[in-house]
């Protein structure tokens, strides 16, 4: 699932449970759009955080057709995508 995906589903959860926080009176209608807002900033952070490894990295540019990443050993074996390939199985011939 992408980002845009969870974001969105998330912002939807938000906005039917701040209605409800507002009904009940809990908060105002104002204050919700801010408590909202920071609830999605901090969701991409920690999201961010954890999709920007460089495994991550390696596993999209791997998931592009017609593309072959050569990585170091650790990064191939972390990557279970077999168009991640380790820099020990590459040998350059000359044609």
């Amino acid at each position: 699932m992408s980002w845009e995906q969870i974001s969105s589903i998330l912002r939807h959860i938000l906005t039917f449970g701040g209605g409800f926080i507002v009904a009940k009176g809990w908060i105002s209608a104002e204050a919700l759009p801010g408590i909202v807002g920071g609830i999605i900033t901090i969701g991409g952070v920690i999201w961010g955080m954890f999709n920007k490894t460089q495994s991550s990295i390696v596993a999209s540019a791997a998931a592009l057709p017609g593309t072959t990443v050569v990585t170091t050993p650790a990064l191939a074996a972390a990557v279970t995508s077999p168009d991640a390939v380790s820099s020990s199985e590459v040998k350059v011939v000359a044609k």
